[in-house]
């Protein structure tokens, strides 16, 4: 059983230092801002399972156990802290949504406390109390990203990224109450050998790095905060279509944009009701997400 737990380990490390590496090449190519998030949460995610997987192989070949804990814990800590902040911001950036100041000021107070939790792990103070402020932190910063994407679905992009990320938003509402339980709760083992975040692992990974291909790796809707002739040409935009997804991306209202363009309220209301048909969203606020979902 310990040599399949450490094969589970090496699979689940071995595609997620695929899916960093995707994404590393994809953004040399094609320098969109989100294949930068989407590296970063692979490499947290992957610094986390290695850490697990040292300490597992320690513990398998009777190295020393105090150091073998130190070693798993700085690299753990290390991928929490990325994980903190890396987790909200992909996954924002994948529905195109803004991270708010105040959001992004918590987040980074959470890495700052991870940050500390780890020192005072190191200098022996309060270990009791430092893997529970921990686990608490980084459960925060991703149980608030899933639970954003339940109760906030209204504001999320087309139904192709929808589609796209199905399978992901299922694996995770299913597994994440049992990542949490196995490291909260000590005699909760659903899988044997710490094996419940590496199976995660793995699936995201695999599922990721299709994702990448399938979707991220398109050419950009927006650049330099201008349409792409790829999202025109995809959606089959008319030239005045495309003038009021300009405008709309900028914030402006329909009757602002009616004087614009001097054209009357009810034909930019027209205009919008074809366009929200051709790229298969429901109102403004989505049009707009999905522009920004994709762009340089």
């Amino acid at each position: 059983m310990e040599h399949i737990a450490l094969l589970a380990f090496i699979l689940s490390l071995a595609t997620g230092y695929a899916a960093t590496i995707v994404s590393i090449l994809f953004y040399s190519k094609l320098k969109k801002h989100i294949f930068i998030s989407y590296a970063s949460f692979m490499l947290s995610l992957t610094l986390i399972v290695l850490g697990l997987a040292v300490l597992h192989y320690g513990k398998t070949i009777n190295l020393d156990i105090i150091l073998i804990r130190k070693i798993s814990m700085a690299i753990t800590i290390l991928g929490s802290t990325l994980c903190i902040y890396a987790t909200p911001v992909f996954f924002f950036s994948v529905f195109g949504i803004k991270i708010s100041g105040t959001l992004r000021t918590l987040l980074f107070a959470g890495m700052a406390i991870m940050i500390l939790a780890g020192i005072l792990y190191f200098l022996e103070i309060g270990n009791n109390i430092t893997a529970p402020l921990a686990h608490t932190i980084i459960f925060s910063s991703v149980g608030y990203t899933i639970f954003y994407g339940f109760f906030h679905r209204k504001e999320f992009a087309n139904a192709e990224i929808r589609e796209k990320t199905k399978t992901f938003k299922i694996i995770t509402l299913l597994m994440f109450p049992f990542m949490v339980m196995d490291s909260v709760i000590p005699d909760f083992k659903l899988v044997p050998y710490n094996l419940t975040m590496p199976v995660y692992f793995f699936i995201v990974s695999f599922f990721s790095i299709r994702f990448a291909f399938d979707y991220l790796a398109q050419p950009a809707y927006l650049k330099n905060g201008q349409l792409t002739q790829h999202f025109i040409d995809k959606f089959s935009i008319t030239q005045r279509e495309g003038e009021i997804v300009q405008e709309i991306i900028q914030g402006f209202s329909n009757k602002e944009i009616s004087d614009k363009l001097f054209i009357s309220y009810k034909t930019v209301e027209n205009h919008l009701s074809n366009i929200y048909q051709k790229v298969q969203v429901k109102n403004r606020v989505q049009l707009n997400n999905l522009v920004q979902s994709n762009k340089e």
